[in-house]
């Protein structure tokens, strides 16, 4: 992939990159070692792959939807392939007879780091976070939101316009100009005048850059969560990334703006979220997103810290529960014995 900017990390994500990567070469040796063709969130190599067995790791991002692995499906009968299709992602999908799925949401562990980090009871200054590094209209728009009901200044917020170059080759102003015209931001007045009022802050950042968020979360009361795919609703995939696994590791309230059912999907898997987002769970993401701008602009939730604290504890506890697992020399002993046997 690449992007139309450097990427700004919090010191945190290396750790979450050399986790994923001590995976990927586990898996990648042992299909070296078996004559096995190895792919790493890549659908397009398929008819290139040498061997007849191929696995494709897919993790921190969506998988493709089922009409794509359909396709993958098609293409491998033909060929004579299989591929297993091993990810961190939620998903609800039917085996193909020439793609078969397994997930695993214990490999959401690679983000459980933080058990370390001794948090103090404080009062925050701050009403809430939202780090926006990449953009699109779905977070411009939010950018949009929180200037136009005031709250730019009650946050520690940023909208760094990072993009893929097959999204749009431009940057800052001129990407910012792009999506406000090409997705017809401009309709909505509110919007329009948003963005006029804005142009000349971006890329936007109201905080000091010490590639070091967690400081800033643990001074907000909310954090603000928008996910990668928070609109791709009804597929029956779900995808969670670091912006929601971090948050959920500090005392915070999370706002989490992400796909339909998502937040039940993480009380399923034993995460404390809170009960502030059952009524819009199941909501359309138009729905969801105001409803949550609604819960930042009254905040009318209260912030108990016990209450924060003992989730933020119980949720490292589980991530890193999962970490432990993961990292046990067995962990895939039965899905190589599938792909071995199958």
């Amino acid at each position: 992939m690449v992007f139309n900017q450097r990427e700004i990390d919090s010191f945190d994500q290396r750790h979450w990159r050399r986790e994923t990567s001590n995976i990927s070469l586990l898996l990648n040796r042992f299909c070296e070692k078996n004559k096995i063709s190895f792919l790493n969130k890549t659908i397009s190599s398929i008819k290139l792959c040498k061997h007849d067995r191929i696995v494709i790791l897919w993790l921190f991002d969506r998988v493709p939807s089922m009409s794509a692995w359909s396709e993958v499906n098609f293409l491998c009968q033909e060929i004579g392939k299989q591929c297993y299709v091993i990810t961190d992602n939620i998903i609800s999908f039917e085996n193909l007879p020439f793609v078969k799925f397994y997930s695993y949401p214990e490999l959401l562990g690679v983000t459980a780091c933080y058990d370390n980090i001794n948090f103090v009871s404080i009062t925050p200054t701050k009403l809430y976070n939202c780090f926006m590094q990449r953009v699109d209209s779905v977070r411009q728009s939010w950018f949009y939101w929180l200037y136009h009901f005031n709250l730019i200044d009650k946050g520690y917020v940023s909208l760094l316009m990072k993009q893929l170059v097959t999204y749009s080759p431009l940057v800052g102003k001129d990407l910012y100009d792009y999506i406000h015209y090409n997705y017809q931001l401009d309709k909505l007045p509110h919007f329009d005048k948003a963005y006029k009022q804005t142009r000349d802050l971006i890329p936007f950042r109201n905080f000091d850059e010490q590639e070091n968020l967690l400081p800033l979360i643990q001074d907000s009361k909310y954090s603000l969560i928008l996910e990668t795919y928070s609109t791709d609703d009804d597929i029956n995939c779900w995808c969670f990334t670091e912006k929601t696994l971090r948050a959920l590791q500090f005392p915070t309230i999370p706002l989490i703006f992400a796909q339909k059912n998502s937040v039940q999907k993480l009380k399923d898997l034993g995460f404390e979220v809170g009960q502030h987002h059952d009524a819009l769970d199941n909501q359309d993401w138009i729905s969801r997103q105001l409803a949550l701008i609604d819960l930042l602009v009254k905040d009318l939730l209260e912030y108990d810290w016990n209450t924060v604290y003992n989730s933020s504890k119980h949720n490292q506890s589980l991530l890193l529960d999962w970490k432990q697992r993961y990292q046990q020399p067995k962990f895939f002993e039965s899905f190589f014995e599938k792909v071995l046997t199958n």
